[in-house]
């Protein structure tokens, strides 16, 4: 809702003339007034509350770039409740990429469960060794399996599987880079035998 200009009127001090919402707008007691507000629904809408001041501190400057480059003025509530939907999105990002970074660990802690120790492991018994190396090929998600598949068993590069796979470059490349690193921690009691 932009403002009329009676209210445009009122906002701005008299005889100044603002040239975008944002010159125009009181920032001292739009914070004063709603900070705390803020802080408390992004505290709510977290996971790690620690992380509250720093997401209300990354949309007040999201909200300041919009008002930058937005000619209309809105009234103050019009951009406080911008402020709560940017705080909301930023939330949710972050618990997304939490729940990424929780289920990469529940995995790898599934993946250490299988994990056979280097002492049950007789050096000239290549068997074991192999059936190790399907336990923790087995462990990987699927994606990341076909990958490390087409990689070393096909010798394809990272072009072939993106277009068999039909996933993007980056995206094959990132799964790969995840299963190597999961596969050299699960298989790191070998490393002895494997030089």
């Amino acid at each position: 809702m932009a403002l009329t200009s009676k209210e445009s009127e009122e906002g701005t001090p008299e005889g100044t003339h603002c040239l975008s919402p944002y010159e125009c707008f009181d920032w001292d007691s739009f914070l004063e007034e709603n900070y705390e507000a803020f802080k408390s629904y992004a505290e709510n809408q977290l996971r790690v509350k620690s992380d509250a001041p720093d997401v209300v501190q990354e949309c007040l400057q999201k909200l300041m770039e919009a008002m930058k480059k937005n000619a209309v003025v809105y009234t103050v509530a019009a951009w406080r409740s911008y402020m709560f939907r940017i705080i909301r999105n930023k939330a949710i990002d972050m618990g997304r990429a939490y729940t990424v970074a929780d289920n990469a660990k529940e995995k790898m802690g599934a993946m250490q469960e299988y994990q056979v120790t280097a002492e049950h492991v007789v050096h000239s018994d290549h068997a074991v060794l192999q059936k190790c190396i399907k336990q923790a090929l087995d462990a990987l998600p699927p994606a990341q399996q076909e990958v490390v598949k087409l990689k070393f068993w096909d010798n394809m590069t990272f072009k072939e599987i993106s277009a068999k796979t039909g996933d993007n470059m980056s995206t094959v490349a990132s799964r790969y880079r995840y299963a190597t690193v999961a596969l050299g921690s699960f298989l790191s009691s070998f490393r002895n035998f494997l030089s």
